[in-house]
């Protein structure tokens, strides 16, 4: 009868069956604590615990490992500990379910060192204990342990169960270990379990995470069952793939399948929605957030993620809002909020930030100086900059690293000491890092030091003869030197080592839908309107006094060839397109893949006042908001 009511739930009837019993008995006491953790009530639960043993009842190897599995749902590693110690001496220490129960404890709350004592400890290791313990290593990021121990289990011969199955999958997609991955893929499926949600979600995870998003759809698609675990899954394998908007469209598959989504669905699809600045679907999905409740509204993950958004989609406002919502904040979210001011050009506002992180009593790291230094070297701050620079050993003992050398290179570099901007990239502890040497050679181009930005170049050159960059710096300073014949010999490097030139993409959200423009794009359906649209524009903008920046045009072509060259690149064709299809006097947002060129910014800043708009471009290293003919950058980019 006890046990009867304990399944359904019907925990009064459990306990007025127990007191009725004229003697309880070992199973008695421990039906009655399996049904308080099953009620998960475990005030109740430790209650009785105490009163079987005061009445000298030995709770046994299964009552023990009953009682271990409360501590583990519990989260009471103290008194998980306090059980293993008054165990000790009696011979249940030995009984391998008690050692397995005690792997588990360990492992789920995160004390790897102590579950290892114990499985190392044991005599007899079934599939079980073996499973816990890779699980153990798995769970508390530690794959590679996870997967050495799940070839020794193959090595004694024990056959991975599910469970094992799961906890390596999951250490492949954390080491982004593919072929140890599909390896594993085979044995499931040699088990005939891949339409299982539990195995499928982590086929999903694993394919997600190591760039194979076909594979990870084709083992979605194998789950019979879906639950909001995989969906969510699904939608993060999205979302980390650059398939954003297939990951929002994950919650209306939900919505249609009847299922509510839960935070983690949430974190990824605002994600991507901050990917290509779906602004208008974000802040639809934090309604969203709002409405269903259940915590989500101020669930810390939820939160870092529409901070994330907000602030990638350009709105700083509401990404402070939900900054100040956060009744913990961590470094993370610290280091976040003082990065996005930065990369807006808020530099007096992220530095801001830092000292009030410093009186919450919080230690920067290396992240946070990183914003520091990129803050400083993006508005010119040089004192500022050298200032924090020399704070990282004296006042928080943190030696810089290849990054913040790097930073330093470039804050000198931008503010025209190109002397000591060298003499760091000599005398840096360090081989210095292809970004300083980039830093650099944007230095000498910004004030035309031939000299130097062909070491500067060379050097590049050696390190990676396949990058695109330097060659095409490089090649702008030669053709606006007019020196084609070294043009062409940077055309024909180029060339030799197959460098391939990343095409301009721009994104923008229109009406619910992101649209995308590739420079030179002939593709989308109102094109010719587009095209009318800038022409129009760029009349005007002469008119107004815009003269054509073509120096980034790598061709000995007539003057008007390469205007028409720079004329229709994608930020430019994805304004244009906002013009003709948003309210007049909305704000314009785009997103762009590559670094805004000079002309794209200063036709920006004519076209910010010529319509009267403010326009945000998210390009691949700031923030640019223009405004009445200005940018926030200072043009200082």
């Amino acid at each position: 009868m006890l046990s009867a009511y304990s399944q359904i739930g019907n925990i009064p009837a459990v306990r007025k069956a127990f007191d009725e019993m004229p003697v309880a008995d070992i199973v008695s006491w421990n039906a009655l604590i399996a049904a308080y953790i099953g009620n998960r009530d475990f005030d109740r639960c430790w209650l009785f615990f105490r009163g079987m043993l005061l009445q000298g009842i030995n709770p046994g190897e299964v009552g023990i490992s009953i009682f271990l599995s409360a501590c583990t749902d519990a989260r009471e590693i103290t008194i998980g500990r306090s059980i293993q110690l008054a165990i000790l001496g009696t011979g249940i220490e030995e009984e391998s379910i008690v050692q397995t129960a005690l792997v588990s404890m360990y492992g789920k709350l995160g004390h790897c060192t102590d579950a290892a004592s114990v499985f190392l400890r044991m005599s007899h290791r079934d599939v079980v204990a073996w499973s816990a313990m890779v699980a153990a290593y798995a769970r508390n990021g530690h794959p590679r342990e996870a997967l050495g121990l799940f070839r020794q289990m193959d090595l004694d011969g024990v056959a991975p169960n599910k469970v094992t199955l799961v906890s390596g999958l999951d250490a492949c997609a954390s080491l982004g270990d593919l072929r140890s991955g599909a390896l594993m893929h085979q044995r499931v499926e040699a088990q005939g379990i891949q339409s299982g949600v539990v195995v499928g979600t982590a086929l999903v995870n694993l394919y997600g995470k190591c760039g194979r998003i076909e594979a990870a759809v084709e083992a979605f698609g194998q789950i019979v069952e879906k639950n909001v675990v995989a969906w969510s899954a699904i939608s993060a394998a999205y979302a980390r793939n650059d398939r954003n908007r297939d990951a929002i469209r994950v919650l209306h598959r939900m919505d249609l399948e009847g299922l509510v989504p839960n935070s983690t669905t949430f974190v990824s699809v605002l994600d991507a929605c901050a990917a290509i600045a779906a602004l208008k679907q974000g802040r639809r999905i934090h309604e969203r957030t709002q409405v269903l409740g259940g915590g989500l509204e101020s669930d810390v993950y939820v939160l870092t993620a529409l901070v994330n958004m907000y602030s990638k989609c350009g709105n700083l406002a509401l990404a402070g809002d939900m900054f100040d919502k956060i009744a913990h904040l961590d470094l993370v979210l610290w280091n976040s909020l003082i990065a996005t001011n930065a990369q807006h050009g808020q530099t007096e506002k992220a530095l801001e930030l830092f000292e009030r992180m410093r009186l919450e009593g919080l230690q920067p790291t290396i992240i946070t100086f990183t914003s520091v230094l990129f803050a400083c070297s993006h508005a010119g701050m040089l004192d500022q900059g050298r200032k924090h620079f020399v704070s990282f050993i004296g006042d928080h003992g943190i030696f810089p690293e290849a990054e913040h050398f790097g930073c330093m290179v470039d804050l000198l570099g931008r503010a025209g000491w190109i002397v000591d901007s060298e003499d760091l990239l000599l005398h840096m502890p360090f081989e210095p890092h292809p970004v300083a040497w980039m830093a650099f050679l944007g230095a000498c181009r910004t004030y035309r030091n031939m000299d130097r930005a062909i070491w500067a170049a060379e050097n590049l050159f050696q390190l990676d003869p396949r990058k695109r960059a330097p060659y095409v710096l490089l090649s702008n300073m030669y053709a606006k030197a007019g020196r084609w014949s070294d043009v062409a010999r940077m055309r024909q490097a180029m060339q030799l080592f197959m460098t391939v030139k990343e095409a301009g993409r721009s994104w923008i959200e229109v009406k619910d839908r992101v649209h995308e423009f590739i420079s030179g794009d002939l593709d989308h359906p109102r094109i010719g309107e587009i095209h009318a649209e800038l022409q129009r524009l760029t009349k005007l903008m002469k008119e107004a006094g815009y003269v054509p920046d073509t120096e980034m045009v790598l061709h000995d072509v007539k003057q008007e060839v390469k205007e028409i060259m720079v004329g229709y690149h994608s930020e430019k064709l994805a304004m244009a397109f906002a013009l003709l299809t948003t309210p007049e006097g909305s704000p314009i947002r785009v997103v762009k893949n590559l670094r805004v060129c000079n002309d794209c910014h200063t036709a920006s800043k004519f076209i910010s006042k010529l319509v009267n708009r403010e326009i945000v471009v998210r390009d691949c290293n700031r923030f640019h908001r223009f405004q009445n003919g200005a940018c926030s950058c200072g043009d200082y980019w």
